[in-house]
């Protein structure tokens, strides 16, 4: 079922880009959430370059090394309160996906919480 609404989600944005990123809110807040990881990561001496951190889009060679270098247990704890999940992470895609699932199938305050802007976006969709 998650999967199934990760991928609505993904399907949503592609049909919405105006909607969702147009005003940049969105991609201030990951890419807020983005520096504040950077600089966690780098406090704990992980071979972090900025610009990675600074990129919106997917990148293979960022999943791998969020992946395979921190891996996804230690940075779901060092991102804790930052992002859905650590996968959430690796693109503002992916971030509005995985938000856009915990909405809909877990738990609408986490998202408030923790993704205050799809939150809104999605509240705003839903006309509420």
């Amino acid at each position: 079922m998650c999967d199934l609404v990760h991928e609505i989600a993904h399907s949503f944005e592609e049909t919405q880009p105006e909607e969702l990123y147009e005003d940049g809110l969105l991609q201030n807040e990951f890419l807020g959430k983005r520096q504040r990881l950077f600089t966690t990561l780098k406090i704990r001496n992980y071979p972090v370059k900025l610009h990675d951190f600074q990129n919106i889009d997917y990148d293979k060679e960022f999943d791998e090394f969020l992946y395979s270098t921190v891996g996804y247990e230690a940075l779901g704890n060092m991102s804790h309160g930052l992002f859905i999940s650590p996968y959430a992470a690796t693109s503002l895609r992916e971030y509005f996906a995985n938000a856009f699932e915990e909405f809909f199938v877990n738990d609408v305050k986490t998202v408030q919480t923790i993704s205050p802007e799809v939150y809104k976006k999605i509240l705003n969709y839903l006309d509420f």
